[in-house]
């Protein structure tokens, strides 16, 4: 007996049926997927930008055994605020054109912390006074590099000057623009720590998303040199300081960053991400989440303000 007419188009209904439930399935799963992939890719971008902020402004003021030296008995480099060990916290609040970051964009903050970079470094000399050039002879200078900005102290004092030579074989480090104080003599034994001033602020990229507008990104500029991308997706940094007018540990209360604000005071740095999905997420628009973190300064808790 063969198949109908009538039996074959029952039977291609319920193909078509069938079909058109995988389908479905294939659809919704596909959306799922572009979803959970996206919230993935910006909490992993969260986590990394938040890592990053949160390790270099825990640093801040890092001075290795040099924490309770007193600012003024560490003799800055001339001319090069952003190596000032008296001022190692500032921001921006919403600022545009920002004077720290020029391409930052409107409404989103900008901050700047400097931190002390263990090079495994310390006098085997005593170091020299009263001459524009001097030489230091160090354990280990291969951490080290011409243009690097240092820090040498004692415990006692400290002096900031700028690496203008090196000699691996003798294990040298010329320095410039420490003449001029007694704070440039040292015995051996010495550290030698690298200074490291990082401004973090966000940025467009020259990325585009799938709908062919520019992705913003989270930059760090260190020192001088050019800006890097931490974390793609970032679209918005606000920062508040704790400042602690009472000496002690908490702060009082939470400002955002001015002119007249005393950023030496801060003791905690709360900071937001805004953060989106890089693409439109099936047909739609961005996803967007907001992640807010508190850091503790802790050298200002161990040294004091």
């Amino acid at each position: 007996m063969g198949i109908g007419l009538i039996e074959l188009m029952i039977a291609l209904l319920l193909g078509i049926i069938l079909i058109g439930a995988v389908i479905q399935a294939l659809l919704s799963n596909m959306q799922t997927f572009n979803t959970n992939a996206g919230l993935a890719r910006m909490q992993e971008s969260a986590r990394f930008a938040s890592n990053e902020l949160t390790r270099d402004i825990r640093m801040t003021g890092f001075k290795g055994c040099d924490a309770l030296v007193e600012n003024n008995k560490v003799l800055n480099l001339t001319g090069l605020a952003d190596y000032n060990l008296a001022v190692t916290l500032k921001g921006e609040e919403n600022v545009s054109p920002s004077t720290l970051a020029a391409t930052a964009i409107t409404n989103t903050d900008v901050i700047k912390a400097t931190q002390m970079v263990d090079a495994s470094a310390y006098l085997t000399a005593n170091l020299p006074s009263n001459s524009t050039a001097i030489t230091a002879t160090l354990n280990d200078t291969s951490n080290f590099a011409i243009n690097d900005i240092v820090f040498i102290g004692d415990c006692d004092k400290g002096v900031v000057a700028k690496v203008t030579a090196t000699d691996a074989s003798n294990k040298t480090l010329t320095l410039a623009n420490t003449t001029g104080t007694a704070n440039n003599t040292f015995d051996k034994g010495a550290l030698v720590l690298k200074i490291e001033t990082k401004t973090y602020y966000v940025a467009p990229t020259t990325y585009v998303n799938n709908a062919g507008v520019a992705i913003n990104a989270l930059w760090a500029k260190t020192n001088g040199s050019g800006p890097k991308i931490v974390a793609l997706g970032v679209n918005d940094l606000q920062v508040l300081y704790g400042i602690n007018n009472a000496n002690s540990l908490a702060p009082d209360q939470f400002f955002v960053a001015s002119n007249t604000l005393a950023f030496d005071k801060a003791t905690v740095v709360r900071f937001k991400l805004g953060l989106s999905s890089l693409d439109n997420i099936n047909g739609g628009g961005l996803l967007t989440r907001e992640f807010t973190t508190s850091v503790t300064l802790r050298n200002r808790m161990i040294g004091g303000l």
